[in-house]
């Protein structure tokens, strides 16, 4: 699974819009979407924003498992 899919799968499981997700985070919508659809890459702050709104763990987004296999 690779951080994007990641992201929009916590943030559905968390019952968000991406505008409500948006409004948690100071994250803009649109880019919030265009991370979700891999046509942006999130900084750091972001992943740490994202991670903290959805209860995620910083290390799982950036190292996604694809990002992971990619490696070895």
């Amino acid at each position: 699974m690779n951080y994007n899919k990641l992201i929009k799968d916590a943030r559905k499981k968390a019952g968000l819009t991406q505008g409500e997700l948006s409004e948690l985070t100071g994250v803009t919508q649109s880019h919030i979407s265009n991370i979700e659809k891999g046509r942006a890459n999130p900084t750091f702050l972001t992943i740490e924003k994202l991670s903290k709104a959805l209860d995620l763990i910083v290390n799982d987004v950036i190292f996604s498992r694809d990002d992971i296999e990619r490696c070895i």
